[in-house]
């Protein structure tokens, strides 16, 4: 039965990890129609129900769950087994240059290079920040980092790789000096901080729930820093309205930072990382990517970014 088609596993196996079939699709580059035949083909060879459908939106049932908790670390292991084959008998090395978001590149970039490299001896690193899809295309660097999906992507192997979550945050004096700051309406009396680089646009609005409301604040500060944003904020100079979770978290735990604005919020986005197809077939960076992905998706989980 399922030892016939680890295909249709695998597809399931994604699905249950990041949710939505268009992000499976994205993640082995064929169209949703494949997702959804290879999802319904895998529920008949499980022959019981794997799937709900709560209007447009298809979650999996609680026999769904056990069957990928069953079966997610043994393919995990097969998946391991031949990579370390592959490893052997097809050694990746070169050099590989990528570009990440500055917040992440300060955080775990350096942790996570240095396991690769582990891995793979031969392989070594040139990285930037922020460099976008120019870039890319151009060929001045072989791998970034996305938390958009451009407009133009048929060129691309797009691997999601988790999900950003925003928080406005303001520092304990600023909140006793300014305070209320629980509404949108309170930015008014006060400066705004908020990110404005290549990852992605500058935040206007801020949603909860459905309700969406313009950015009307005493001052607007836009920089593609992450650093400068944070150090404005801690030092009480204004509000940050979209800072990474991961990029504050600490600060948060320690209290030098507090979330502000309620549940107001910027909608959380996907995170990807993006390679041309062309880079795609070259092993080491086809290898490095799916590895990469998955090692920043236990990051993102492991912290409940």
């Amino acid at each position: 039965m399922l030892r016939n088609n680890l295909g249709n596993l695998r597809y399931f196996i994604a699905f249950a990890e990041l949710q939505r079939i268009s992000a499976v699709a994205v993640r082995f580059d064929v169209n949703e129609s494949t997702v959804s035949r290879a999802l319904r083909a895998f529920q008949e060879e499980v022959g019981h129900p794997l799937f709900s459908q709560n209007g447009r939106k298809l979650n999996l049932t609680d026999y769904g769950l056990m069957v990928y908790n069953r079966l997610s670390g043994p393919l995990k292991s097969l998946d391991e087994a031949y990579d370390n084959i592959s490893k052997v008998e097809h050694e990746i090395k070169g050099t590989i240059r990528l570009s990440t978001a500055a917040g992440f590149a300060s955080t775990h970039l350096v942790n996570l290079l240095d396991r690769f490299c582990e891995i793979y001896p031969g392989v070594r690193f040139e990285t930037r920040v922020d460099s976008g899809l120019t870039a890319l295309r151009s060929c001045k660097v072989d791998i970034i980092t996305l938390t958009s999906v451009p407009d133009k992507s048929d060129d691309l192997v797009m691997i999601e790789r988790g999900i950003n979550t925003y928080e406005a945050v303001a520092s304990p004096d600023f909140i006793e000096k300014f305070a209320p700051l629980d509404t949108v309406e309170d930015l008014k009396k006060v400066r705004v901080f908020a990110y404005g680089g290549r990852e992605r646009e500058s935040t206007k609005f801020l949603y909860r729930g459905t309700e969406k409301k313009p950015i009307v604040c005493l001052d607007y500060f836009s920089s593609d820093s992450l650093w400068t944003i944070k150090k404005a904020v801690l030092e009480g100079k204004g509000v940050a309205i979209d800072i990474p979770r991961f990029f504050c978290l600490e600060e948060i735990e320690k209290g030098t930072l507090v979330p502000i604005l309620s549940s107001w919020r910027k909608p959380t986005a996907p995170l990807f990382t993006v390679l041309t197809k062309t880079s795609w077939n070259t092993p080491k960076f086809r290898i490095f990517a799916q590895w990469f992905s998955e090692e920043s998706r236990r990051i993102y989980q492991s912290r409940r970014l």
